[in-house]
C-alpha cells in the first residue's frame, strides 16, 4: 500500500523550561493525515514512522542528514497521527542555528522512499534556537500558540491561522485550488466549498395550462432550479364526461418547463387539456 501524507505542520510547537538551558525539554510537535491511495483514511492502528530533518530540500546526501528519529511505532486514529520530533532522540542543540531552512522527510513503512516533496520546517523550529542563545532568560514573545493541555489556541486571539496561503483573510483561512483542496473530516469525508447558508434559496408557485411555459425565478437559471407539478383540473370546466385516466408533467426547455397537463375522457376516448399545480425551488 503506498500511502499518502497530508501535513498539518502549520502548527508546531517548542517546548521549555524557564530553567537551565540543560534542563530544556527540546521538541517539535508535527501532526499529520495518513491516507491511502484513494484518499480515505489509512485503517486505525499503529504504524512505523521514520522523521528525519535534512539540510536540503531534496538531497540524499548522508552529510545533509541532521537528525533522524530511527523508525518509531505511532498510532494513527482516522487517519490522523502527532509525533514529538526529538522525544526518542535528542534534537542537536545546533540544529537551527545557522539560521538556514531545515527540511522534514518522513517514511512510513513498507513504504521504500519518503513523502515528497518534505516539509519546510518554519517558525516556531528556530524559536528552538532562541532557547539556547546566550542570554540570562528566555521567554516567547507575541503570537504562536499556547497549550493549554486538552486546548491548543492562539495566543493572540487577534490573530489570524493561514492553512494553503501565507495571507489569511480572517480567523481561519484555507487556500488552495477551488474544488479539490478543502477540509477533511474523520469519516474520510473531503468539503471543498462552503455549506450554504440558505439566504439563496426562492420558491415559486402557481398553475399553469397544458402547453404553458413555467419560468425561473427572476436572477436564476434553469440549472439552478427544480419544478414540481401536480394536477389542478381534471377535464375541461363543466364538463359531464368522466376522465378516468390524467397525466401532468414538465419537459425542460432553454427558458424553462413546458407543461403538459391532459386527461382521456372515458366517454368518447378523446383527450382533454388540464391545469396543473406548480412549485419551481431556486438555489444559488
Amino acid at each position: 500500500m503506498k500511502t499518502t501524507i497530508i501535513s498539518l505542520a502549520v502548527i508546531t510547537f517548542v517546548f521549555w523550561a524557564p530553567s537551565a538551558i540543560a534542563e530544556i525539554p527540546q521538541l517539535i510537535n508535527y501532526q499529520g493525515f495518513l491516507t491511502k491511495d484513494n484518499g480515505q483514511p489509512v485503517n486505525d492502528g499503529d504504524y512505523l514512522i521514520r522523521f528525519t530533518i535534512w539540510g536540503h530540500e531534496t538531497s540524499t546526501d548522508p552529510g545533509d542528514n541532521l537528525w533522524s528519529s530511527g523508525d518509531r511505532t505511532v498510532e494513527v486514529l482516522n487517519g490522523m497521527f502527532t509525533y514529538n520530533l526529538g522525544e526518542s532522540v535528542s534534537l542537536p542543540q545546533d540544529l537551527f542555528a545557522t539560521g538556514i531552512s531545515r527540511w522534514l522527510g518522513i517514511l512510513v513503512d513498507p513504504d521504500v522512499s519518503e513523502y515528497a516533496p518534505r516539509i519546510r520546517l518554519v517558525s516556531s523550529p528556530y524559536a528552538y534556537h532562541a532557547a539556547l542563545a546566550d542570554v540570562a532568560t528566555t521567554a516567547l514573545s507575541g503570537g504562536g500558540w499556547t497549550d493549554d493541555g486538552s486546548v491548543v489556541r492562539l495566543t493572540t486571539e487577534t490573530d489570524y491561522v493561514g492553512i494553503g496561503t501565507n495571507a489569511p483573510q480572517a480567523i481561519l483561512h484555507v487556500g488552495g485550488t477551488p474544488g479539490v483542496d478543502g477540509i477533511m473530516f474523520p469519516d474520510g469525508t473531503l468539503q471543498t466549498t462552503a455549506a450554504s447558508t440558505g439566504s439563496d434559496v426562492t420558491v415559486i408557485t402557481g398553475s399553469a395550462s397544458h402547453n404553458s411555459l413555467i419560468t425561473p425565478p427572476a436572477g436564476y437559471t434553469v440549472a439552478q432550479c427544480k419544478c414540481i407539478v401536480s394536477p389542478h383540473t381534471f377535464g375541461p370546466s363543466g364538463s359531464s364526461q368522466e376522465a378516468y385516466r390524467h397525466w401532468c408533467y414538465v419537459t425542460e426547455e432553454s427558458g424553462g418547463w413546458r407543461v403538459r397537463a391532459q386527461s382521456q375522457n372515458a366517454h368518447y376516448g378523446g383527450f382533454d387539456n388540464d391545469i396543473a399545480n406548480y412549485m419551481v425551488i431556486g438555489v444559488k
